[in-house]
């Protein structure tokens, strides 16, 4: 059927639902009848052709009162499952509309959704304010999507009762409420196609709560791995998965492990095992209720059978500092490890397209980064205060995918061997929420292997790693110091994390001598460049 928002609006689902309940009474009625059905039995008293006719008799009458009932239940669990239908689709769409007059935007009588604000001169604004027009306009389509269904659905549970196909059995009255009640059951609405964060986040948000629940039971693969979904919903959805598991590896068992060790401490986000080394994605804290959330994306040589319980060690010190630092409650903040890649590793190194020393990996996954960074502002009503960290490899995925619009607030690069860019007005975060860390001694963030060096970049924002005698934090060393508890450059992360700004250490320090002989090789090639581009252009016939 066509369906518009008005339509929509018009719905009274408590109608069904009242509807349903006064059904209910004449079903709990005839139920009750199952006693003189059981005392008109003639067998033992009557014999001969007239007491088994009679006895056919009421046979014919239990049957049919069987499918009385069945037929009865199956129409008041339609209806109520209808109503409680129509009720979130309904919703869906009256949160999207409320949310369209806050953000300026106005949602038409036939689910099209206008931007009435006059646009913005800042670029991340723009891109910001796209991503919101995707997301209420997604909501609204799912809602009209869910509502079709919900009708679609009864009607045809209608008309299969009114041909009296509903079959009751030939047991005892409450058995046939029984099969008429599971009978009653809509079908599955399966999830959105293609769709972006915003449908899956409105489709899962249109399905009644039990139908989550079957969802997260009989289907966890829908949902495990889908941006948009609420972490709470994917996380029971992969435990689902990792239980389907036979032999584990060595990669799973170190998650299994982790898991039994911190029972509801951990949210299980993403489990991918098709691959050569498992993908995970692991959240600490709690994702839906957060309003602090910090991504983090290891790199070179990260797995998840070696590194997992460290990792997880390092987010778990690293909250507590953002904590005390923040002085609010501890469910304001969460961390998230995402290995939702396979970082190249040293026996990578000479095989293309996972080799360090390129960007093919990186890229691969950059999409992944950006679709779940999306998918957790996506997945909740209100905006969290979302930051992201990429260490080494990982901070190259990171710069790549800020390409993308992702609703990140705040970028950290740790060790950086280049951010994918030689310009911050590439990557989608607001100007001045940039932040670079290297440590003394640290060879790959003096390496500049993908974009121009980090320690050069405009707008970057340079932050210590020196021992800071105001804060009582110590120094690191090496490119893998980023995270030591105690440290200037964990209290630095926890800053960016909990949105504490005046609590950054800046790093008032001179460039290291390979960082500005790197500098010094990148202005010569752009020196070049400009050279091959003004004699292209001004001398005939060059080259």
């Amino acid at each position: 059927m066509t369906l518009s928002t008005g339509d929509l609006l018009a719905w009274l689902p408590h109608n069904l639902a009242a509807a349903a309940d006064a059904l209910a009474g004449t079903g709990a009625s005839l139920r009750a009848l199952q006693d003189e059905l059981d005392d008109a039995s003639v067998i033992g008293l009557w014999t001969g052709s007239a007491g088994a006719s009679a006895e056919a008799d009421r046979l014919r009458l239990v049957h049919a009162m069987n499918d009385l009932v069945a037929s009865t239940a199956c129409v008041v669990r339609g209806l109520d499952v209808a109503a409680e239908g129509a009720a979130h689709a309904r919703r869906v769409l009256v949160e999207a509309m409320e949310w369209a007059r806050a953000e300026g935007f106005a949602v038409d009588l036939a689910g099209a959704v206008l931007d009435v604000r006059p646009p913005s001169p800042d670029p991340h604004a723009v891109a910001d304010r796209l991503r919101r027009h995707h997301e209420i306009s997604d909501h609204v389509e799912q809602a009209l999507v869910a509502a079709r269904h919900t009708d679609e659905e009864l009607a045809g549970l209608l008309g299969v009762v009114a041909l009296g196909l509903v079959d009751g059995g030939s047991g005892r009255l409450s058995g046939a409420a029984t099969l008429g009640t599971r009978e009653g059951e809509r079908t599955l609405l399966t999830p959105p196609v293609g769709g972006r964060v915003g449908d899956w986040n409105a489709w899962w948000w249109g399905l009644t709560d039990g139908e989550q629940r079957r969802i997260i039971a009989l289907h966890p693969e829908w949902i495990g791995n889908t941006d948009g979904i609420p972490a709470r919903a994917r996380h029971l959805a992969n435990l689902r998965l990792l239980a389907r598991w036979g032999t584990p590896t060595a990669g799973l068992r170190a998650l299994q492990r982790l898991l039994a060790a911190h029972p509801g401490e951990r949210q299980l986000l993403a489990l991918d095992t098709t691959g050569r080394d498992l993908r995970v994605v692991l959240g600490v804290g709690d994702l839906d209720r957060a309003r602090h959330v910090l991504v983090v994306t290891p790199g070179f040589g990260t797995t998840v059978a070696g590194d997992l319980d460290a990792w997880d060690d390092r987010l778990v010190d690293l909250l507590a500092r953002s904590r005390a630092l923040d002085g609010g409650p501890a469910s304001d903040h969460a961390a998230v490890l995402w290995l939702g890649h396979a970082p190249p590793q040293l026996d990578d190194t000479l095989v293309p397209g996972r080799t360090v020393l390129r960007d093919d990996a990186a890229r691969s996954a950059a999409d992944d980064l950006a679709g779940f960074l999306d998918g957790v502002d996506g997945s909740r009503a209100d905006d969290p205060h979302l930051g992201v960290a990429g260490h080494s490899y990982g901070s190259l995925v990171t710069g790549l995918a800020l390409r993308h619009s992702t609703g990140v607030d705040e970028g950290a690069f740790l060790g950086s061997p280049g951010t994918g860019t030689d310009d911050l007005g590439d990557l989608d975060l607001p100007r001045g929420h940039a932040f670079h860390l290297e440590a003394s001694g640290d060879v790959v963030g003096d390496a500049g292997l993908f974009g121009r060096d980090p320690s050069f970049l405009e707008d970057m924002r340079h932050l210590s790693t020196e021992a800071s005698p105001e804060w009582g934090t110590s120094g690191g060393h090496g490119h893998s110091s980023y995270f030591d508890d105690g440290s200037t450059s964990q209290h630095n992360l926890a800053a960016i994390a909990s949105g504490h700004p005046e609590a950054l250490v800046d790093d008032t320090g001179p460039p290291s001598l390979p960082d500005l002989t790197r500098e010094g090789l990148w202005r010569l090639g752009e020196l070049d460049a400009r050279l091959e581009d003004l004699l292209a252009r001004h001398v005939p016939a060059w080259p």
